[in-house]
Formats: structure tokens, C-alpha cells, sequence
């Protein structure tokens, strides 16, 4: 076999391997930036999730941009937060679940809440809730309800926070 045949085999052998490792990586990359995350250690987590690369499958770059987007407004940085929201909005078709829209439509609903936009995010976040409770996803529904706590305790409507706060 000639130099160059052998080379061909090697750089097939790579591209095979290397697509599995990738996808691997950037699953490993969104579930470290989610522990992050949750440790509320939003730079470091901000930090993962823009490391996962724009050559992910949708399911990742979702979390990249989600996750960025939620890690800037906890970061007070809302204004930068939009970008990334925009960019996650076309993944949530590509990725078709429930969990990707009601993750989608909860970040969505903080960001307008951060900056104050329209309904400061309440559509947003009650369409969320809606999916979640119609899929029976319970984890997700608690990170809305936690969601709409926050943004009726913005909009000093004690009953509302009240009622979600029981949820």
C-alpha cells in the first residue's frame, strides 16, 4: 500500500472516530456548564456552554445558547442574553421535543423579564407550563413554577407568588 493510500485510511479512520468524540464532548461540556450552573457559579457555567462547538447536534447547541442566555441574565448581563436566545429559537424545531420548547420558552420568559420587555415573559412562561404539565415532565414543571415565582414577585402580585410557590 503507497504512502498516499495508507494517509487516505488514516484521514477516513479520523473523520469515523472523530464525529462520536464530538458528539461526546459536547455533551459532556452542557452537563458540566449545567452543574455549574445549579452551583450557582454562572461564569464558569457561561464559560462551558460557550465552549460547546456551533458543530453540535441541535439538542446541544440548544443547551449552549439556553444556557448562555441564562447564565448572562443571573449574571445581571440581560443585554447580552438576546443573542443567544434568538439562536436557540430555530433549534428548538430542530431538536421536536417538549423538553426543548418548554426549556426554550422558560429562558425566553426570564430574558423579557430581565429586560423588562412586553408581558415581562409571563406568555412565555405559562405556555411553558402548559407543555410541561400536558407532557407530565415535573422536573421541568418545577423550574417553571420557580420561574413564575420570580417574575410575579417582580410585579409584587403576592397571590400569584404565593399560588406557584405552593405548586
Amino acid at each position: 500500500m503507497s504512502g498516499l493510500a495508507r494517509m487516505s485510511w488514516l484521514c477516513v479512520a479520523v473523520c469515523l472516530t472523530a464525529g462520536p468524540v464530538a458528539a461526546q464532548d459536547a455533551a459532556q461540556l452542557a452537563a458540566e456548564a449545567g452543574k455549574l450552573h445549579d452551583g450557582f457559579q454562572f461564569a464558569k457555567s457561561l464559560e462551558k456552554y460557550l465552549a460547546i462547538p456551533d458543530t453540535a447536534a441541535p439538542e446541544h447547541r440548544l443547551a449552549k445558547h439556553t444556557g448562555a442566555a441564562l447564565s448572562l441574565v443571573n449574571m445581571g448581563r440581560a443585554s447580552e442574553a438576546g443573542s443567544h436566545v434568538e439562536l436557540a429559537r430555530p433549534l428548538v424545531d430542530q431538536v421536536g421535543t417538549d423538553f426543548a420548547m418548554v426549556r426554550f420558552l422558560n429562558v425566553e420568559g426570564l430574558y423579557l423579564n430581565a429586560i423588562k420587555r412586553g408581558d415581562r415573559g409571563l406568555s412565555a412562561l405559562h405556555r411553558a407550563e402548559e407543555i410541561a404539565e400536558r407532557a407530565g415532565a415535573r422536573a421541568a414543571l418545577r423550574t417553571v413554577y420557580t420561574s413564575l415565582v420570580i417574575v410575579y414577585q417582580q410585579f409584587e402580585d403576592y397571590e400569584r407568588q404565593a399560588y406557584y410557590n405552593q405548586k
